[in-house]
């Protein structure tokens, strides 16, 4: 048996380390094993029916509505003040890095049925938080554009890359603008392939592309990196 903040797989036997007790890595890991990670996810959503029914019955009696609220029609989803309260939800989840599921819980809809019962929560997932995260990204793009318009003498680049708890890949990119001003643009994103040379190469210019950064003969380019072989070979192959 591993140590107490280890695990292992009894599928592959590959032994995970598990620092802060959590289940995140656990949970990641099984996706290797869709089989198994299926019945995981069922078994996870019977036991989310079970606890939203026994949470319900709890709170019910506790939180009488007014009877004017309870004939209160439901605000269509195109109303402002629903797009309003749409919108805080999505940052919420967002700005505080929570999973989408946090609007399943619950606490979550409790509190929301006592604040507005005539709002109706959507599907975040799937338009609204990346409608949130296209509108950011042109503004982003938009405010770099006009920097690098006004006579941009060079651009240092930093790079940085790590895993996540969850195994997942991430890297980073902060674009340094040198002109009267001092300016950071960061260009954040999850990077599913190994961090090979070749991988981090394909990532690095098309984030610069994506950002239209100039090309290096238009503006000198520098790029610091942490060092690592994968990087140093990357931005080898790129010049």
């Amino acid at each position: 048996m591993p140590p107490g903040n280890e695990a292992r797989c009894l599928k592959c036997k590959a032994v995970l380390r598990t620092p802060t007790g959590t289940t995140t890595t656990l949970a990641s890991h099984l996706k290797r094993h869709p089989d198994i990670y299926q019945s995981y996810q069922d078994e996870l959503q019977v036991a989310k029916r079970s606890a939203q029914v026994k949470d319900v019955n709890k709170v019910r009696p506790c939180v009488q509505p007014l009877v004017a609220e309870s004939f209160r029609p439901r605000m269509h989803a195109s109303a402002p003040k629903a797009k309003a309260m749409t919108k805080l939800v999505a940052q919420f989840i967002t700005r505080g890095m929570h999973l989408y599921r946090i609007v399943e819980e619950p606490g979550f809809l409790n509190m929301m049925n006592f604040t507005r019962p005539d709002y109706t929560l959507t599907t975040f997932s799937r338009v609204i938080v990346p409608e949130l995260y296209r509108a950011k990204k042109a503004e982003v793009k938009s405010n770099l554009a006009k920097v690098i318009e006004r006579e941009v003498e060079a651009i240092s680049l930093t790079t940085d890359s790590w895993t996540s708890r969850a195994n997942d890949s991430y890297v980073c990119v902060t674009c340094h603008v040198m002109d009267k001003e001092f300016v950071q643009h960061v260009a954040c994103a999850e990077m599913a392939e190994c961090h090979t040379a070749e991988n981090l190469q394909r990532f690095t210019e098309s984030v610069l592309e994506e950002s239209e950064i100039p090309a290096q003969g238009q503006v000198p380019i520098y790029v610091v990196t942490d060092n690592s072989r994968s990087f140093v070979l990357a931005l080898a192959r790129s010049t």
